[in-house]
């Protein structure tokens, strides 16, 4: 059923109308689809939060992504925890999710490095995210969103991705090589 739903979150068609509204448009199913990884993505069960301690998910550099997740997330749990927003200048061991912003693909690959080995799951939205070592790109084809997920990266980190998430993906085995 939440695979179901996320499959009509990724699939659904953005309007073609003013910029604004796209990027607004696009601004919300990102939100959606971020919201929606945290059931799709298994941590070692000695690193998940302890009992009423919340799946924290981080965003760099995004506040309007922060707050509009924020409203979409209140009152909602995932394996009997609720889930956190908060919007960080660095990436920190509390996060289980980091969404990293578009920053200088710099700043990316050292925020990328700086979580390498942690089970914190890296989600992006920058041009070959993914390619470059993140574990879940967002990106936009033909107006659909569309996902990358690096396979070698979530292993790397000790992070597990259903088969249900990683049958409506593009798969990179590992840097610079795709399969779809």
């Amino acid at each position: 059923m939440r695979a179901a739903a996320l499959l009509v979150i990724i699939g659904l068609l953005l309007p073609s109308r003013g910029a604004a509204d796209l990027e607004q448009k696009q601004l919300e199913l990102k939100a959606a689809i971020v919201q929606q990884f945290v059931r799709f993505v298994r941590w070692p069960e000695e690193l998940l939060p302890g009992e009423g301690e919340p799946f924290v998910l981080c965003i760099l550099d995004r506040q309007a992504l922060a707050d509009r997740l924020v409203l979409m997330v209140r009152d909602q749990q995932v394996q009997k925890r609720s889930l956190e927003v908060r919007p960080v200048q660095h990436p920190t061991a509390a996060c289980h999710l980091l969404f990293i912003g578009s920053r200088q693909p710099e700043d990316r690959e050292r925020i990328r490095r700086e979580v390498l080995a942690q089970p914190i799951l890296t989600v992006g939205d920058a041009d070959d995210f993914a390619i470059r070592g993140g574990m879940i790109e967002i990106y936009w084809k033909a107006g659909r969103a569309k996902l990358r997920i690096n396979k070698q990266a979530v292993e790397h980190a000790s992070l597990r991705i259903t088969s249900r998430l990683l049958a409506l993906a593009e798969i990179i085995e590992g840097p610079r090589q795709a399969k779809h």
